[in-house]
């Protein structure tokens, strides 16, 4: 099921958003924190329709009366999927996270779902609630979800379905209360029809859709305004005039990679290049 919705209009966008600026740091997302106010600060220093578009419909899926509903957020890595987490969880906190890859079969089931005493070899005395009860009535981000073997994959969709879990070694399944939020940087429907991604579980975790694009993909033009906020956030040296960000110097267009280059322009390992006088 998928819903559109209304953009917001700029000023309760731009209070929405302060709000958010206000309460990030507070998240309590362990996986999350670290690095947490740059993503913040780049990803939403925008003048890109799409972009603002996409910000906009995250903030109305944010709102209460859509909470019930999973959202997957797709797009490359270091496009700001977490921060859209973030904004997600703004009224359904705690954000937690967890990335799917490389999970085992029995890790996946007794992190996720918890365990009971002496379930396994090595396991607690009291057994473990696992990460989706620990999430209580907050928001579970589930990243890389494309990377979730086929096998892991039916528990998933069980789990989605009945909204309970069943711990290792328990009898019972028990209930649980958060909301899901997933991301990938894969093509699931491509996975769809090659036969690696279910396609129940697919339109399950994509009951509402986002995107996050590329900085490259965004224009030049947005490469500055982003490096402006992070440069400001910073307090690093403010770009020149004449500097310039050409194909040559930035040519893979995600936020992390764009901050590296400013840590290295600002300490002096590098130059951005800039316009002839006559240009």
């Amino acid at each position: 099921m998928n819903i559109h919705a209304n953009v917001l209009n700029t000023t309760a966008a731009d209070s929405f958003l302060d709000n958010i600026r206000k309460d990030v740091l507070k998240i309590t997302g362990d996986a999350l924190k670290e690095n947490s106010i740059h993503n913040v600060a780049s990803s939403y220093a925008t003048q890109d329709p799409a972009t603002k578009k996409m910000l906009n419909s995250a903030m109305t899926y944010a709102e209460e009366s859509l909470q019930r509903y999973n959202v997957l957020i797709e797009g490359p890595s270091g496009t700001g999927k977490e921060l859209i987490a973030r904004i997600l969880a703004h009224k359904r906190k705690p954000l937690k996270a967890m990335n799917m890859a490389g999970l085992t079969d029995t890790l996946f089931q007794s992190e996720l779902f918890g365990y009971m005493p002496g379930a396994f070899t090595g396991a607690k005395s009291r057994g473990d609630v696992g990460f989706l009860r620990a999430v209580g009535k907050g928001t579970a981000f589930l990243d890389e979800i494309g990377e979730l073997p086929l096998s892991h994959q039916a528990k998933l969709l069980r789990v989605l379905q009945d909204k309970t879990v069943l711990p290792v070694g328990a009898v019972d399944p028990v209930p649980i209360q958060c909301r899901f939020v997933f991301a990938t940087n894969r093509d699931l429907l491509k996975m769809v029809k090659e036969g690696s991604f279910r396609e129940d579980l697919y339109f399950r975790i994509n009951e509402l859709g986002l995107k996050t694009f590329s900085l490259k993909d965004r224009g030049v033009q947005e490469i500055r305004c982003v490096a402006s906020a992070i440069i400001e956030e910073e307090n690093w040296t403010p770009i020149g005039e004449r500097e310039h960000f050409g194909d040559e110097t930035f040519s893979f267009g995600n936020v992390r990679a764009l901050r590296n280059l400013l840590l290295k322009r600002e300490l002096g390992e590098i130059e951005l290049p800039e316009y002839d006088k006559g240009e």
